[in-house]
């Protein structure tokens, strides 16, 4: 298995198992189904791992062991992972994403700067749940604004879901050029 199955394929085999679930067993279903899913792909990931061609000449106790190793819960800070790798893919995410968001805005401030837009004058940071407010020079705090969202890497329901509460234009780059689907397009404009 190289890739995770999607919500909907989860549901329905969660639904075959116990069509008569009621929610909360149903919850319970898919979340198990979840977790095995999840365990299958880190075997198969190992596995895939172990054939490459720098470890093909190990010897096979040394590859279970490495196997073992690899797919070992452990414990950090009172957090538990269901291995070593779920816990490094958490930490790298949730350092990188934010790090990610915060460049992309300094990108567009560099723009905004560029431009002679000035911060305090011309557009506000953070402000009333989006990520810029522009204004008119003479307007700053006047009902006269414009905010923009800016995404970064995917668009996704972020993108969507940013400018239908939060935005009145978005600014992104995003490296999934097939995430611009016509359903997508449509919610945006």
């Amino acid at each position: 298995m190289s890739t995770l199955p999607s919500a909907k394929t989860i549901i329905e085999k969660a639904i075959k198992k116990n069509p008569r679930a009621d929610l909360n067993s149903l919850h319970s279903l898919t979340y198990e189904l979840m977790l095995n899913y999840r365990n299958s792909y880190y075997q198969s990931r190992v596995n895939d791992f172990l054939q490459q061609s720098s470890m093909r000449d190990l010897p096979n106790n040394t590859k279970e062991l490495i196997k073992k190793e690899l797919l070992k819960p452990i414990s950090i800070e009172d957090k538990s992972y269901s291995n070593f790798m779920e816990e490094v893919s958490r930490r790298v995410s949730q350092a990188f994403q934010p790090l990610s968001g915060n460049l992309a805005e300094l990108c567009i401030e560099k723009k905004l700067n560029d431009l002679g837009l000035k911060i305090k004058v011309h557009y506000l940071k953070r402000v009333e749940h989006t990520d810029l407010m522009i204004y008119h020079p003479q307007l700053l705090n006047a009902s006269k604004k414009h905010r923009v969202e800016v995404k970064n890497v995917a668009l996704r329901e972020r993108g969507t879901r940013g400018l239908k509460f939060d935005g009145d234009s978005i600014i992104g780059f995003f490296n999934e050029p097939s995430e611009f689907t016509n359903e997508n397009i449509t919610i945006i404009d």
